[in-house]
């Protein structure tokens, strides 16, 4: 067959000089051969938009949720203050197994100068034997050869939610008379009549309070109640160890009758309802104290003399609001002092005749070979009053002489009674004069 030349106008297809035909869609359209432009990346704008978008709500978010963490943080750390305060218990029930009391809190010499503290003594029932027995516990805490030891951290007496990790322990004792850590003699269960759960045991103290653990400092009955709650370790209020050993959290608005309450291990004695109607201030300088409703002032008359307040007071009186009473030092023998105030409108008295209502009481004084050895009225510190004197035997204690005073002011009574063994106390004993000068109006 003889080949056929191409068309007119065509050529071959490789032909030099012809290009390949472009190949054809099959809707007849010539198909784009060169790469499209490039299209724009949206992505990153689109990111950008919603991040502008949704940064106000983000904010709005982490503000909420900032102090809920904030919160969850607090609570934890305060779980974690209850668990040190049980550990604290726990020692406390533990020390008491061993020596059928709690321990006092504080030591002393001789002399009566306070040595340790009662968180000293709880070492060994703390898993801290080793250090326990490093301690000089015939010297202060903060004698040379204490110094060093009271440094070390122990952290069972550290609130997390306090200052960083130091010497430093908010977890003192409320030292009272009547509370369960009294003083240089120590308290036994049996002693607390109220019921162990009603009754604290130690209580935290705000952060520009606390000690040095191994300080023999811990805090006073004013001092728990009038508590600053803008220093409080924890939002709200703080925990506290009741005698059972259970942790309670005290809110800051409890009542300040409740709380004086918490702290007496007697409360229920006859009086303490009227004694706790008495508002004591903030102390006025070292063991003196302002009476709001009389406005009397109340003072030790010297270091060897507590002041008792309110519920305590009531166990050396049922109408007491306030007690002198001797911490220990048997120097002046038995000796202790009473000041009583009451309200002449709340015990439904009228007009009071002091010289009969001296003679009434001494009448009714619960003594054997009784003496009234004088009666009369004076005037001291500004105040007409009737003093008299009482000398009689008390049954297991001996031959025992009073000297009282009492007199009205602001409407209300006072009775001042000062007594001792009647060989130590003469007529006109300083000591017992000492108590009468110790109330004073401003």
């Amino acid at each position: 067959m003889s080949q056929q030349p191409p068309p007119h106008g065509s050529s071959h297809p490789n032909s030099p000089g012809n290009p390949a035909p472009s190949p054809s869609s099959p809707y007849g359209a010539p198909v784009q051969t060169t790469p499209p432009p490039p299209k724009k990346n949206q992505t990153l704008l689109i990111v950008a938009l919603i991040a502008v978008a949704t940064l106000p709500v983000m904010c709005v978010c982490a503000g909420l949720l900032l102090p809920a963490v904030s919160a969850a943080r607090e609570a934890a750390r305060r779980m974690s203050c209850s668990n040190n305060l049980k550990q604290i218990g726990l020692a406390m029930h533990n020390y008491h197994a061993a020596y059928n009391s709690l321990p006092p809190a504080f030591t002393v010499d001789a002399n009566g100068q306070r040595l340790h503290s009662w968180r000293t003594l709880l070492l060994p029932f703390l898993e801290y034997q080793s250090l326990y027995e490093q301690i000089d516990l015939t010297r202060p805490w903060n004698d040379p050869a204490n110094l060093a030891l009271s440094e070390q951290t122990i952290p069972v007496f550290n609130c997390p939610s306090a200052d960083e990790e130091s010497n430093v322990t908010t977890y003192v004792a409320v030292v009272n008379p009547d509370g369960m850590l009294s003083g240089a003699s120590p308290v036994a269960f049996r002693d607390v009549t109220d019921g162990l759960s009603n009754t604290i045991m130690v209580v935290e103290t705000t952060t520009d309070a606390a000690v040095v653990w191994m300080s023999p400092q811990d805090i006073n009955v004013d001092q728990f109640i009038n508590t600053s709650p803008e220093s409080q370790t924890h939002v709200g209020g703080a925990n506290v160890l009741m005698g059972d050993g259970a942790v309670s959290f005290l809110s800051e608005d409890t009542d300040p009758v409740a709380r004086r309450q918490m702290i007496g291990r007697s409360d229920q004695s006859g009086g303490t309802s009227q004694a706790l109607q008495s508002s004591m201030g903030s102390p006025d300088g070292q063991n003196s104290y302002f009476h709001r409703p009389s406005g009397a002032v109340l003072k030790a008359p010297s270091s060897e003399w507590l002041l008792a307040t309110g519920a305590a007071a009531a166990n050396y009186n049922e109408v007491a609001n306030a007690a002198l009473i001797h911490n220990g030092n048997q120097e002046h023998g038995e000796r202790m002092g009473i000041l009583i105030i009451e309200s002449v409108e709340d015990a439904g008295l009228g007009v009071i005749d002091l010289k009969e209502l001296a003679g009434t009481l001494a009448q009714q004084m619960v003594l054997t070979n009784k003496n009234l050895e004088s009666l009369e009225e004076k005037t001291e510190h500004g105040v007409p009053l009737v003093r008299y004197s009482v000398t009689g035997d008390a049954e297991g204690v001996g031959r025992l002489r009073y000297d009282c005073s009492i007199f009205e002011k602001n409407r209300f009574l006072f009775q001042v009674i000062a007594f001792g063994l009647i060989e130590d106390t003469p007529p006109g004993d300083p000591a017992l004069d000492a108590i009468h000068s110790a109330l004073s109006y401003p």
